[in-house]
């Protein structure tokens, strides 16, 4: 979750090649070649945990522009299960499994046009990075256009389940500075978030000046008994932004804070243009004073600067007392109609 709300490859691979061939990397079954190759490391040898980058990270597995990731991958000892680094292009991890990293699960910096679908993130963050901001089972960091569907992302415990942050002097993921890159583009669909602790369940939110999470879609999740704050928008830092960013028919139930909060925390930061449509929200809790200790299903909060623009389109909200709670706002579309049917459906202040 973003810092406010939480106050309130291998180094070598196992065969050396004269050439690169598009590569899968199968943990527990070998390496598999584009032409179909399967390369079995020898009987008892354990991967070693390579370089993420610059990150200040260790990896399982780094992947490289074109990679296609499957399998069992059992990063105990390494920070990181799944690393893909600046400038890397089309990775796809598909019907793998990431599990028992120090820190996440999944780790995409400055990364483009890539996928990571029908896989399970389970068990991560076991000895998390105490200088790591936002520690997800599946954190995106400075990405463009890279789309997380149909994965089931549980049981990760450092910071939640999966994250959408810029990058640049504050690298959100890792504890060295980054690159100054805008997260832009990204979807998170069709996933289930479910039973992850420390942190948010999804979380869109802005570190670094002049770069900003925007035009991000988070679609037809479902995000569920999560011990925070399920979905989250925010602008963290001082003058950072987030904009243009939809929340979309999602369902959100039985998590430990309000359904959707959309989030201005310091002087300067933009959070606008945030379209909130069509989401399921029922039975989730409060964000202690800020939103006056009752369980609420959107909370909408300026701390410094107002958040504006933000539209509230048919969203079926019940057993909330807040169904709507709105401090420092403007510019509010709010159509519920008879869809929210909390005890006070909208409160602004």
């Amino acid at each position: 979750m973003d810092a406010s709300l939480r106050r309130s490859i291998l180094a070598s691979r196992p065969v050396q090649l004269g050439m690169r061939l598009s590569i899968a990397v199968l943990f527990g079954g070998g390496l598999t070649l584009g032409g179909g190759l399967l390369l079995v490391p020898a009987a008892g040898a354990v991967p070693l945990c390579g370089q993420a980058g610059t990150t200040g990270l260790t990896a399982k597995v780094v992947a490289q522009s074109g990679d296609v990731i499957t399998g069992a991958i059992d990063a105990t000892g390494c920070d990181v299960g799944v690393f893909a680094g600046p400038g890397t292009y089309g990775v796809t991890v598909n019907n793998a499994t990431v599990s028992n990293a120090n820190d996440h699960g999944i780790l995409f910096q400055d990364v483009s046009s890539s996928i990571i679908e029908n896989s399970t993130i389970s068990n991560n963050g076991l000895a998390r990075h105490d200088t790591v901001a936002e520690d997800k089972g599946v954190q995106l960091v400075g990405t463009f256009n890279v789309t997380v569907r149909n994965n089931t992302v549980t049981g990760n415990m450092a910071d939640g389940g999966i994250a959408i942050n810029d990058d640049g002097p504050i690298d959100p993921g890792a504890p060295n500075p980054g690159y100054l890159h805008a997260a832009t583009h990204n979807t998170i669909q069709g996933n289930l978030v479910t039973g992850n602790s420390g942190g948010c369940g999804i979380v869109l939110s802005a570190y670094n000046p002049g770069a900003g999470v925007n035009s991000n879609v988070v679609i037809g999740n479902r995000v569920t008994n999560n011990q925070s704050v399920p979905v989250v928008v925010a602008a963290d830092t001082p003058n950072t932004m987030a904009s243009g960013n939809s929340i979309l028919s999602n369902v959100i139930t039985d998590n430990d804070g309000p359904g959707v909060v959309i989030h201005s925390n310091a002087p300067g930061d933009v959070v606008t243009r945030t379209s909130i449509y069509g989401n399921t929200i029922s039975g989730n809790g409060s964000l202690g004073p800020e939103t006056n200790l009752e369980d609420t299903g959107i909370a909408i909060l300026g701390e410094v600067e107002p958040v504006t623009r933000t539209f509230i389109v048919l969203n079926t909200i019940t057993n909330e007392h807040f169904g709507v709670f709105v401090h420092n706002a403007r510019n509010i579309l709010n159509l519920e109609g008879r869809m929210n049917q909390a005890t006070i459906p909208y409160h602004a202040e």
